[in-house]
């Protein structure tokens, strides 16, 4: 303004001695007394130049609005120009001189320039409703609703210069708005658990609602970049909560902060647990163990497997009341998630489609680990190569039921040699080191088509034996390994089961028992009856070998029927003793010679060496030890001993006479009804690994042999076996163990390795384990029932294995840890079954 007056002021051509309209009569001689107070400054050579000095001494803008002393300088020559442009009001510019012009209007045009610049750019204010309603030619009312449900995160200021560049900041804009408070933290892995990719660090952020997002980070300073990838896939939210760690709270993450509007909160230092975030990493890790665990993954690809669980997770409709029956997706973004590409099951076999050139095949056997980010498109699938290698792809489908099936050799030994070759070159579920150190990638895919063994088809021939055809080892399949018997499997949980049966044939009654040997074919091969999942639905016929020896055929339901009422709530058979067959003594047995005939010599309680044959009501014989038969039929052991002349010999002659004279009170005492512990719903429990095989083998399947080699397999990490013809470091005592098998209600065969606590010497410490009370369970199950609430009972598999052991022991490998390594010392590192501190330590 001060320039245009004066310009305007120099452009009048002629200047009269009136009084200027703008300046008062009265005023007019004190202004004129101060212009020429001014002109004789400016005549004078030294005010000249003490001036020009000033004028060179003016503080610049930016100086002058940060320091007290230059914007006070700065104001009083404000005012100074001020009065100069009143006095030109009222004076011809003749009697001015016009260098003095010059440098005033220099001066001015300069401090224009400098405040023009310094101000372009700024954010100015923001639109009002009376500005938008001009602006966009809508009525008032229209405009304030629009300015209520409407923000301006980046207002300009558009009145000013354009003598530069406007900011180029407009992350507040580019990015989602999330009204949400998001919480982070640093997952650190160990550096021997390095993913396949790399990956050391994982950053996740979590809202307030349960949203899940992962950013995997080779080092923690890489954290800037996890927050503006996380600002760029999910959002910027209105909070984010982190822990004081330099790398979350330096001064390029404020900074961004500041420019995508997010507000910054720093946590107390040792206050994690305020931290939401360190909640979900406890939920990532479980989830990501108990997905590598089950499938046998190795733990190299951990990384895979928790980006899978973390979208799971986001699309998940939890039973939370902050998600209100909606995912933690829509709760965050508003949109309904789609869950098309997240179909398969973590590490799912699958076949894919690849381009390689002939003779390579189109369809190639990988495993999937989840959908890809940020590579292909939407439904692609990392997968899993035979050589250890990740690719991304988008066609690929499942293995179908003919080529999972047990009998599919071929498809069988593929998936094999695919696992073992990928333990060989990643490791395993347990552990990082390759199956074979040292050892280069063996089992290639080119080997797999090529092995000659897979092309040899399963051989089946038909007997002329009695009854149907012998069932094959494995499913009956065709030329395509597709089998022949509509999925019904030959190898079921009944062969082998044996079980007190009536002829249905006979109107006697007649019974026994029997043993079912194979499922029923008819002339094409083909199972007999139709096949299902609940017991008194099953109609398979299958053959059975009677008490007789003949081959009679049942139904399935009816061989379950069956089952059932002859045993107990633990699944054992409650047999009645018939007669006591035979006998025999054992060349261990005391016998009369050997004891003194002194007079006072005391009887010598002993029941070692002697057997009895014994019949059941059941039809079976089995030659059970003299101290077992004693507790469950002593009368009928005493009256035998006494008929055959036995009452004399020293394993009866401290109990027999007693035993008879009190015959009537200990028949009412004891329950003469005894449980075969070694048959459980008609299945022949083995009490060996020995015993087990050969089970099998009578069977014709290898039910038992799967049960202890899944044993095996699970129980493997809580040994450490040492190299050959190594001993046991110092302070570690000898312990043993053994195998136990068990047959559940559904026939599934189990087996369990325990540890022979008795054998191992007393605690030192308490090994106190607390448990619930009955009455808690009690008083849970009434509130249950009260309040129809349902209840539901798990069991943790292999719990203890998840604690270390305190006790220091060893072991002496035996035969069920494999040919290679019996004989070994094998460290007991995890609690056992059986242990006396299994409990505590658990």
């Amino acid at each position: 303004k001060l320039f245009a007056e004066i310009s305007n002021l120099i452009g009048v051509a002629d200047v009269t001695d009136d009084v200027p309209p703008a300046v008062l009569a009265d005023d007019y001689d004190c202004i004129t007394s101060q212009v020429c107070s001014l002109q004789a400054g400016f005549d004078d050579p030294t005010s000249s130049s003490r001036l020009a000095s000033e004028v060179d001494a003016m503080p610049e803008p930016t100086a002058a609005l940060g320091d007290d002393a230059h914007l006070n300088a700065a104001l009083q020559l404000n005012q100074e120009r001020i009065n100069i442009c009143s006095a030109l009001g009222s004076l011809d510019h003749h009697d001015w001189d016009d260098d003095l012009f010059r440098d005033l209007g220099e001066m001015i045009a300069s401090g224009e320039v400098t405040l023009g610049a310094l101000d372009a750019g700024k954010a100015g204010g923001t639109v009002s409703a009376q500005d938008l309603s001009k602006l966009w030619q809508v009525k008032i009312q229209d405009a304030e609703r629009t300015v209520a449900a409407t923000t301006q995160r980046h207002p300009q200021n558009l009145n000013t210069t354009i003598t530069r560049q406007l900011n180029t900041n407009d992350r507040m804009l580019r990015y989602r708005r999330l009204h949400s408070i998001f919480f982070t933290d640093t997952m650190v892995i160990s550096e021997k658990y390095k993913s396949s990719r790399q990956y050391r660090y994982v950053q996740v952020f979590v809202s307030d609602t349960g949203f899940i997002y992962v950013h995997f980070m080779r080092h923690q300073r890489d954290y800037p970049q996890a927050l503006r990838a996380f600002s760029k896939e999910v959002g910027a939210p209105d909070i984010l909560v982190c822990d004081p760690h330099p790398s979350q709270t330096s001064q390029d993450v404020r900074k961004y902060c500041n420019q995508i509007g997010t507000t910054l909160r720093v946590l107390e230092a040792r206050t994690q647990w305020a931290d939401k975030a360190e909640l979900y990493i406890g939920i990532l890790k479980d989830a990501v163990r108990r997905d590598l665990r089950a499938s046998g993954a190795p733990i190299i690809l951990w990384d895979y497997c928790m980006e899978r669980r973390a979208a799971i997770y986001n699309v998940t409709v939890r039973d939370d009341l902050k998600l209100g029956g909606q995912t933690a997706y829509a709760r965050t973004f508003g949109d309904t998630p789609d869950i098309s590409n997240l179909v398969w099951s973590w590490y799912d076999w699958c076949y894919y489609r690849d381009d390689d050139s002939f003779p390579m095949p189109r369809e190639v056997l990988g495993r999937v680990l989840g959908p890809a980010k940020n590579q292909g498109n939407e439904m692609a699938q990392y997968v899993l190569q035979i050589n250890g290698e990740v690719v991304v792809r988008r066609t690929l489908r499942r293995l179908r039921p003919d080529e999972l099936a047990v009998s599919n050799e071929v498809e069988s030994r593929r998936r094999s040699l695919f696992d073992t070759a990928i333990q060989q070159k990643l490791g395993t579920s347990y552990s990082m080191q390759p199956v074979l150190p040292g050892n280069e990638h063996q089992a290639k895919l080119e080997d797999v088509l090529n092995d000659e063994l897979l092309k040899e088809e399963l051989p089946y021939k038909l007997d002329g034996e009695e009854g149907s055809p012998d069932a094959p080892i494995a499913d009956v399949v065709d030329s395509q390994g597709k089998p022949l018997n509509d999925n019904i499997s030959f190898t079921d949980a009944l062969v082998g089961v044996e079980v007190v049966m009536s002829d249905p044939s006979e109107n006697d009654n007649r019974k026994g028992l029997c043993k079912v040997l194979r499922a029923a074919v008819d002339k094409d091969g083909k199972i007999i009856g139709n096949a299902s999942e609940h017991p008194q639905l099953n109609t398979v016929l299958y053959d059975v070998q009677c008490w007789d020896g003949a081959i009679r055929q049942y139904r399935a339901n009816v061989i379950a029927e069956n089952i059932l009422s002859q045993v107990d709530l633990d699944g054992n058979v409650g047999v009645h003793l018939q007669s006591i067959v035979d006998h025999r003594r054992e060349a261990d047995a005391v016998r009369r010679e050997e004891l003194t005939g002194a007079n006072n010599s005391k009887l010598r309680f002993t029941t070692r060496g002697w057997k009895f044959k014994v019949l059941w009501s059941d039809g079976s014989y089995e030659w059970i030890h003299l101290s077992d038969l004693k507790e469950s039929n002593p009368v009928d052991v005493a009256e035998y001993a006494k008929a055959r002349g036995l009452a004399s010999e020293p394993a009866f002659a401290w109990w027999v006479p007693y035993t008879l004279k009190k015959k009537t009170a200990i028949l009412k005492a004891v329950n003469s009804r005894v449980c075969k512990n070694n048959v459980k719903y008609g299945v022949r429990v083995p009490r060996s690994l020995k015993e087990a095989r050969r089970f099998d083998r009578d069977n014709g399947n290898d039910l038992w042999e799967k049960a202890y080699l899944k044993e095996m397999k699970n129980v493997g990490i809580a040994f450490r076996i040492l190299a050959d013809g190594e001993r046991a470091p110092v302070g570690y005592s000898k312990a043993s163990g053994h195998l136990i098998f068990d047959v559940k209600m559904d026939f599934t065969r189990k087996a369990r390795w325990v540890k022979d606590g008795h054998r191992t010497p007393n605690l030192d410490t308490s090994s106190y384990a607390g448990v619930v009370s009955r009455e808690s369970v009690r008083i849970l199950l009434t509130y249950a029932a009260l309040h129809d609430i349902p209840v539901c009972a798990a069991d943790i598999r292999n719990a203890y294995l998840s604690a270390k052991s305190s006790e220091k022991h060893y072991i002496i490998c035996g035969a069920e840890f494999g040919v290679e390594n019996e004989g070994r010392v094998a460290i007991i590192e995890r609690a056992l079954y059986g242990g006396k501190a299994a409990g505590r330590d658990y």
